[in-house]
């Protein structure tokens, strides 16, 4: 009788040090297709001031000034310091292909170098998984797009399980499961529901949501007429709880609400709904159940 191998849990397997790369290298296709199709990670050191930087990390001796700081060569002196220590995984984007990379670099791994000026600083991927960017968008959205290089300090359950189901478990339908950007749509979700109170019950937006608005992120109208401001972090320190209440008593508005993880907080004039009051409102509801279930594993 062949038994099935148990699946190791996230307790006992140990979870990596993730980064994310993109693979831009000046609009150069030809360059990012074939690391691309050679499963390597690049970065191009080629102008003036990123040389000067890169000597002054790896030959700070031959330096006399210190140059100004370029934060993906840093990062990626950083990543190197990593693995030292470390295996790590590696999100992978390549501009102009449909698939993003998630794959490891073994620990003590050391990077290559290629180029007329060896200004390409390579490392290779191993035990690679492909993904569609369209049937991903969380692979699109963990950094801002204008970020070449970063640690990843969010989701870090979903991006283990998606490199291995067989090493780490499926990520529970948790709040902590879910990125920041996201805890605003889930408030906004709510508010528009049966959920929320008759009073507080959102018909339509005045503004859209996650907008540069600085006072508020939800402003809208009930469904009674009344015009409704909210401010939302999925935190409970209190100085950025003043901070946020202070703009939102300041607004011009009917109905002041802020979404926080602290339900006991307490500012004149603003109403406060504890956020995980929000998530369980929708977990419990079988409409809602699906909503959240994608927000976690997408």
């Amino acid at each position: 009788m062949h038994l099935k191998t148990p699946l190791m849990n996230s307790s006992n397997c140990k979870y990596l040090p993730i980064y994310i790369i993109r693979i831009n290298l000046h609009d150069n296709k030809e360059k990012i297709k074939d690391f691309y199709k050679n499963n390597e990670i690049a970065i191009l050191v080629n102008q003036d001031n990123e040389k000067e930087y890169w000597n002054y990390l790896y030959q700070s001796n031959n330096v006399t000034k210190t140059p100004k700081n370029i934060q993906f060569i840093q990062r990626w002196k950083k990543m190197e310091e990593v693995l030292q220590t470390s295996d790590i995984l590696v999100i992978a984007k390549y501009l102009g292909e449909k698939k993003t990379k998630i794959a490891k670099i073994s620990k003590n791994t050391k990077s290559i170098q290629r180029g007329k000026e060896n200004e390409y600083k390579i490392y290779k991927l191993e035990d690679v998984k492909e993904f569609e960017n369209l049937e991903y968008p969380i692979l699109n959205s963990i950094i801002p797009h204008q970020v070449t290089l970063s640690p990843v300090k969010q989701r870090e359950e979903l991006i283990h399980w998606l490199f291995s189901e067989e090493k780490y478990e499926k990520p529970e339908i948790s709040l902590k499961n879910i990125s920041p950007n996201l805890v605003e749509l889930i408030c906004l979700e709510w508010l528009r529901s049966n959920l929320a109170p008759k009073d507080y019950k959102i018909q339509f937006q005045f503004l859209k949501t996650g907008g540069n608005y600085a006072d508020v992120d939800v402003f809208g109208q009930t469904s009674n007429g009344k015009n409704i401001a909210c401010q939302i972090t999925n935190s409970n320190e209190k100085n950025l709880l003043l901070e946020k209440s202070k703009k939102l008593k300041d607004f011009i508005s009917d109905i002041k609400i802020l979404f926080c993880d602290d339900k006991d907080f307490l500012f004149q004039g603003i109403e406060t709904i504890s956020i995980n009051k929000v998530w369980n409102d929708l977990k419990n509801d079988k409409r809602y159940f699906e909503f959240l279930e994608f927000l976690v594993y997408n």
